[in-house]
């Protein structure tokens, strides 16, 4: 019995404040925090940054439905966080009303924030140039996919900015 108590930690439910009720955390301020630190994960900005980015962060729980919180963010999108099992940072994301992963998340906002070239420099710049050594077949993958979505912002430039990244990809050879 102890080791399913144990295992229950895992089980992705909505939570609500009950749930922390004899707990040393998850206060509403806790949990506040908890969201606006995890929404700062998402804005593909520096860190020290991206709170300039979140304009409010409301709590919009219920007892029922569980914690929630909306975020309005300064480029007009608004996130909704919903508390997912007990472990801090862990919710289930909305943008726009819209159920979507941290990734698609962060790659919508990068698409908003940054200009088309600064956006495919930022995804070159983070690229792992030595992922075909890898030993891991997960990080060579990884390398596949992220070479081909550089390659596809790359297609999407204009013919200036193709210019300026020719020259950019030249100097950090």
């Amino acid at each position: 019995m102890r080791h399913l108590k144990t295992f229950s930690g895992f089980i992705n439910e909505y939570q609500t404040y009950s749930d922390y009720k004899n707990s040393k955390w998850g206060s509403p301020d806790d949990l506040k925090q908890d969201a606006t630190v995890a929404a700062k994960k998402l804005i593909p900005v520096d860190w020290n940054e991206a709170d300039s980015y979140i304009k409010t962060v409301v709590d919009q729980s219920d007892d029922k439905k569980g914690i929630k919180f909306e975020i309005s963010l300064k480029t007009g999108d608004i996130l909704h966080a919903y508390k997912l099992g007990s472990f801090r940072t862990h919710w289930e994301w909305y943008l726009n009303k819209k159920r979507l992963s941290e990734g698609e998340i962060y790659n919508q906002l990068e698409e908003k924030i940054y200009k088309p070239f600064d956006r495919w420099q930022r995804q070159y710049d983070m690229q792992d140039k030595y992922y075909m050594y890898a030993d891991d077949s997960r990080s060579y993958k990884a390398g596949i996919s992220h070479e081909k979505f550089v390659q596809g912002l790359y297609d999407k430039l204009s013919a200036a900015d193709k210019k300026r990244a020719d020259e950019h990809i030249e100097k950090t050879k």
